[in-house]
């Protein structure tokens, strides 16, 4: 049962002010990623809209078998590789697909596109 929630104009804006600041964060995640994740989530206000908090949340990553996600760098290095990797990936299934339709369509319209043989 889910209760719709109130449009931020219709809030007093005192309910922002008071979640304002730095807060202090502990969660267990479960699943086939189990953990644990502490840390800090920071709540600060928006200077053109007063009704508007914006959220950064930043701590380690602990899983159950003792490994750790902590590290920035790493995503700055990967993001870059992966796009890199992703890209030849795509063009090439692209260029397989133009190559399979083209076999198998080959000779269907007869003088619908110039200079086809």
């Amino acid at each position: 049962m889910f209760r719709e929630m109130e449009s931020a104009e219709t809030l007093n804006p005192q309910v922002f002010a008071f979640f304002e600041g730095e807060w202090s964060l502990q969660r267990s995640i479960r699943g086939s990623y189990a953990g644990s994740f502490s840390g800090s989530a920071r709540f600060s206000a928006d200077p053109q809209n007063p009704r508007c908090l914006h959220y950064l949340e930043a701590g380690k990553m602990n899983t159950a078998d003792g490994g750790r996600f902590d590290s920035s760098l790493l995503g700055y290095l990967l993001f870059p590789m992966l796009v890199g990797l992703v890209i030849p990936y795509l063009l090439i299934g692209i260029l397989g697909a133009g190559s399979v339709v083209r076999g198998i369509t080959v000779g269907m319209f007869p003088g619908a596109f110039p200079g086809d043989p």
